[in-house]
C-alpha cells in the first residue's frame, strides 16, 4: 500500500521530511548566514563548518530522548503502530529564501 501523505511538506519556518523506511522525521530548516566576524574578515571553510556542526549539535541535544508515536488509521499510523519515531535536524544555508 502506497502512503497518501507527501514525503516533503513544507512549512512557513521549516520543512519536515519522513523517511517510514528509517521512522525519522527530519526538520529542516533553511538558513541565510552572513559569514563576517566582528573586524569584518571573512570565515574560512572549515570555520563555517565547525560553527554550523556546533550549531546542530546544540539543537540536537535538546531532542535527545525525545521520540514520536503515530496514531490513527492512515495507512502510514496502521504500518507503524508501536513503532517509536526519530526526530532529526538539518540546517541548509541558503543565499536567499530562508524560513
Amino acid at each position: 500500500m502506497v502512503s497518501r501523505l507527501p514525503r516533503f511538506i513544507h512549512a512557513e519556518y521549516f520543512d519536515i521530511e519522513i523517511v517510514e523506511s528509517r521512522c525519522t522525521i527530519i526538520v529542516r530548516q533553511k538558513w541565510r548566514f552572513e559569514w563576517f566576524n566582528i573586524a569584518s574578515v571573512r570565515w574560512i571553510n572549515s570555520e563555517k563548518q565547525n560553527y554550523k556542526a556546533k550549531l546542530l549539535s546544540i539543537i540536537e541535544g535538546m531532542y535527545t530522548g525525545v521520540y514520536l508515536e503515530v496514531t490513527g488509521n492512515s495507512g502510514l499510523a496502521l504500518r507503524n503502530k508501536g513503532k517509536r519515531w526519530d526526530i532529526e535536524f538539518n540546517i541548509e544555508e541558503v543565499p536567499h529564501s530562508e524560513h
